[in-house]
This record gives structure tokens, sequence and C-alpha cells, in this order.
């Protein structure tokens, strides 16, 4: 598991929004899509 998917996870929750959450992160949206879909894969599930 990587931690740095689960802070990504925490940061759209708090923003709602994952274009939010990409900005205040700096990632592009689709790079913070595919980590949060990693982090469902090793969590074993659909979590967001």
């Amino acid at each position: 598991m990587n931690l740095l998917h689960m802070k990504y996870a925490l940061v759209i929750a708090e923003t709602m929004s994952i274009n939010k959450a990409a900005d205040e992160l700096i990632v592009g949206p689709p790079a913070l899509s595919r980590a949060v879909k990693e982090l469902e894969s090793n969590l074993g599930g659909n979590t967001i």
C-alpha cells in the first residue's frame, strides 16, 4: 500500500473534488485518478 495514495484520497475527501485536490497536490487529475484506482485495488474494492 502506498501512503502517498492514501494522502491523495484524504485530500480528495476534504476538497470533495478531484480537480481541486489535484490543484492542491500539484498533480494532474488523470494521475490522481490513477493513484486512487491503485489504492482501491490494493484495498480490495471501491472505497471512494
